[in-house]
């Protein structure tokens, strides 16, 4: 409660600085304290182009007027301490110390009609900060004989500068779209490899925008995992929650006139960093989201309006393409129904979304004491529904197909000769796939009761996945399959400096700067890099892909007469004599045998001879020109 009054007390007497979640400094005890405390706030002012940082702390309390003069007096001068990666920082400087007597209206109502707000400020420059940094502070408040009179710590991060937030924001962004347009060149252009399955079935091999879904995946742990309730560097979440849109995490269009301050004075505002609050509670403050009731409801919006742009894009295609042929072997390429677009739409939220979709659903039954019974039965709803559909999904496609927008077996079937039960282990693998990615979100949301259960199944989760992959040889060693697992696990063991107790101050920044390089680096050279050398070997086999010749009309004038054309020969003959019977030579059939075009090994053509007859006509090639992938849907 006094906690509550103090802060409401300096708000209601304009005392400028944001609120600052502290403690009473180790070893200190607040028994000695005539001051103590109870609101810390703070201010940062930039200048100078950030060379100049002016740090300004608020100490304040509510007290009785008469005493509010005495206590004014007992501390004239203040210590600030300051640790930024291992370099401690003194500063000792002098105290502005008022009392201002506040309205009776806002004191509670066993306080004193004659409540004053005692405000203790104290102001210095603290130099260059770096773009990601969080400094620890000690503000050392002492009496005329330099002894400490009173002792509070704090963490502060100052806020990102927009450079910051948009290179940021727009790399990650830009990562993303150009995985995502050389996913769909690829989709496009590559042809499809079919293999039997022992069964009568041809199954397609390519999946169906390679690597995106590995992408965004990738992107909604990096920002959910700055959700756990351990205890990051502060710097480390703010970076994070430029990840946001990614996880569908939104800060509207329902707010209900209520909105987390992300940045006030200059800092980030944080409350409950220091313990009792859950890690997705204080990502919500950071990213400057609504309250977490509303946050749930704006992504199930933003869920409503890409399931209908979904199923207008699907119908868009296949208006715009329908003879085009389908890679998905759920359905005959002619039925083109509702049923087929809602299945479509299903494997695209299951395949891109159920992470974040879980992980905050899942969160919602935490808060269900004081959130409305309609709100928790909507979040309990949501969660079947996505299990309801997950089934009805296996039991109307093939798990084959319901994998198409995550698995990619095209270069496994390259190397290890193809065996009847690859299928099978397919399926089973893709079953795997979709399973865990619901436990991460149950395990996100669901635990966040635990910081340290949630990094043990997490990892576990990834240790199975692991396995699987080798189990199953669903993915080749380097594949960014098998590199996202590993580098998932390794942020995960680097987390463990995050828990509570764990670490000091100092290495909690040391790992939380190497995680930020790690995901920077996987970004860059194991999504990035990929997809530019794809692209360049798209455009290479187009490059040197042979292409019919193109003649002029003057170039056809100038050509010489072939041996098998007839009218020329037929011409120059004179009058309209035509060759004995006995004169025609038989065909060479020696000389034609079937062969298979390397560039397109589903294209039959007949090579004959140089030494063939005159008058043969070489027969057309059968028309077996179509992609191998095309039999799925006549089998």
């Amino acid at each position: 409660m006094n906690a509550r009054i103090g802060l409401a007390g300096l708000a209601a007497t304009c005392v400028s600085g944001a609120y600052v979640q502290w403690q009473p400094c180790d070893g200190f005890s607040s028994k000695t304290d005539p001051i103590v405390p109870t609101s810390l706030s703070a201010k940062l002012e930039s200048s100078n182009g950030g060379q100049n940082n002016v740090l300004t702390l608020n100490a304040g309390r509510w007290m009785d007027e008469t005493d509010c003069g005495k206590v004014a007096l007992l501390v004239p001068s203040a210590t600030l301490e300051f640790t930024m990666l291992g370099r401690p920082l003194v500063y000792t400087t002098s105290t502005n110390t008022t009392c201002k007597r506040i309205a009776s209206s806002l004191t509670s109502l066993d306080a004193s009609p004659t409540t004053a707000a005692l405000r203790i400020s104290v102001s210095n420059d603290i130099g260059f900060l770096p773009p990601l940094s969080t400094f620890h502070t000690i503000l050392h408040l002492q009496d005329d004989d330099l002894e400490e009179a009173s002792c509070r710590q704090a963490n502060i991060t100052p806020a990102l500068s927009s450079a910051v937030n948009s290179t940021i924001t727009y790399t990650t962004w830009g990562v993303f779209l150009f995985v995502l347009l050389v996913g769909i060149i690829r989709s496009i252009y590559n042809t499809p490899i079919a293999l039997d399955s022992g069964e009568g079935e041809r199954r397609s091999m390519r999946t169906v925008l390679p690597n995106v879904g590995h992408c965004l995946q990738y992107l909604q742990f990096v920002f959910l995992t700055g959700g756990l309730s351990l205890r990051y560097p502060d710097f480390y979440q703010p970076v994070l929650s430029n990840l946001s849109w990614f996880s569908l995490f939104v800060n509207g269009p329902i707010t209900h006139g209520a909105t987390y301050d992300r940045v006030g004075d200059g800092i980030y505002v944080m409350n409950g960093t220091y313990g009792g609050t859950y890690g997705l509670e204080l990502m919500t403050q950071i990213a400057g989201a609504a309250m977490t009731r509303d946050t749930w409801l704006n992504m199930v919006v933003l869920l409503a309006i890409l399931v209908v742009g979904t199923a207008l894009a699907i119908e868009a295609f296949w208006f715009v393409n329908p003879t085009r042929a389908s890679h998905d072997d759920s359905a005959p390429s002619t039925t083109w129904g509702l049923h087929n677009t809602f299945s479509r739409v299903l494997r695209v939220i299951l395949s891109y979304f159920s992470l974040p979709l879980t992980a905050l659903s899942f969160y919602q039954l935490y808060n269900a004491a004081w959130q409305p019974a309609y709100h928790t039965s909507l979040a309990v709803t949501l969660i079947l529904a996505m299990m309801v559909a997950f089934a009805w999904l296996l039991h109307q496609i093939p798990t084959r197909s319901l994998g198409l927008l995550m698995f990619d077996g095209a270069k496994r079937y390259r190397k290890v000769a193809p065996r009847k039960d690859f299928c099978k282990q397919d399926a089973r693998f893709i079953l795997t796939l979709f399973v865990l990615v619901f436990v991460r979100g149950a395990v996100v949301g669901g635990l966040q009761i635990s910081g340290p259960a949630q990094l043990a199944a997490l990892a576990a989760s990834e240790l199975v996945l692991l396995a699987s992959i080798a189990g199953f040889q669903a993915y080749s060693t380097f594949s960014i399959g098998t590199l996202a697992a590993s580098i998932r696990l390794c942020s995960l063991v680097c987390m463990v400096a995050f828990l509570p107790g764990f670490a000091t101050f100092q290495v909690k920044c040391i790992m939380g700067y190497l995680l930020l390089a790690l995901h920077a680096s996987m970004l860059i050279f194991g999504f990035f890099v990929p997809a530019v050398y794809e692209l360049g070997s798209l455009f290479m086999s187009w490059w040197k892909a042979p292409r019919p010749h193109v003649y002029g009309l003057r170039q056809l004038r100038r050509r010489e007469l072939s041996r098998t054309d007839l009218s020329g020969i037929y011409a120059a003959e004179a009058g309209d004599t035509y060759p004995e019977p006995d004169a025609i030579e038989e065909p060479a059939t020696r000389y034609l045998h079937p062969t298979y075009l390397s560039e397109s090994p589903s294209t039959l053509q007949l090579a004959s001879s140089a030494y063939s007859s005159r008058y043969y006509l070489s027969p057309r090639s059968p028309s077996c020109g179509t992609s191998v992938s095309s039999f799925d849907h006549h089998h």
